[in-house]
């Protein structure tokens, strides 16, 4: 799954125009391989209307963790048993990717989160 996100950020960027609507920054993909790189369970990938990359982890229960990487910062949401009112919006930071990817690995793995 890594080398197909991979490829598939390379694709963002090799056959946008900074006309389309969803039109994702060199920068913001960048940011992502790097993530994407180093992630040990590897997200879905989204671009989305605001110069980012949504990153999205589901468990069998549903639980659901959502990275946005943008420029200059990520933002992170969790949430147990897709209950929304139980969100977590723990505080992340580009310049972590082993704090983000060690987040990943409790999210897959903690009992806490469910």
């Amino acid at each position: 799954m890594r080398k197909k996100n991979i490829q598939l950020l390379s694709e963002m960027m090799a056959y946008q125009t900074k006309d389309d609507d969803d039109f994702v920054s060199d920068s913001v993909i960048d940011n992502a391989v790097k993530l994407v790189f180093h992630l040990t369970h590897q997200p879905e990938l989204f671009k989305t209307f605001e110069n980012s990359i949504n990153m999205q982890f589901e468990l069998s229960d549903r639980s659901y963790m959502e990275l946005e990487v943008f420029e200059k910062r990520i933002t992170c949401m969790i949430v147990p048993q897709r209950e929304y009112d139980r969100a977590l919006f723990p505080e992340v930071s580009l310049d972590d990717i082993g704090g983000i990817n060690k987040m990943v690995e409790d999210f897959y793995s903690d009992d806490s989160v469910k």
